[in-house]
C-alpha cells in the first residue's frame, strides 16, 4: 500500500527518512523514496497474513539532500 507526499525540496537524487510518530502496527515494513521532484511516496508491506491498517500512524519524512 503506497500513501504519497508532497515534499517541495526533494530532488530525484534525494534520500528520504521516515519516521513514525508513535507506534505503526506490528508486522509492517516501511520504506520511503522519491519518484519525482517534490513527492515522496511512503510505502508500506505487510508481513504478515492478518488484515493490517498500514497508515494509522502518522509520519514524519526528512529529506537528505546531496550535491
Amino acid at each position: 500500500q503506497d500513501a504519497v507526499a508532497t515534499l517541495s525540496n526533494v530532488s530525484l537524487t534525494d534520500n528520504v527518512v521516515a519516521n513514525p510518530i508513535g507506534v505503526p502496527g506490528a508486522g509492517l515494513v516501511f520504506n520511503a523514496f522519491v519518484p519525482a521532484a517534490g513527492s515522496v511516496t511512503l510505502r508500506a508491506a505487510n508481513v504478515t497474513a492478518a488484515s493490517i491498517a498500514a497508515f494509522s500512524a502518522t509520519f514524519r519524512l526528512t529529506g537528505l539532500g546531496y550535491t
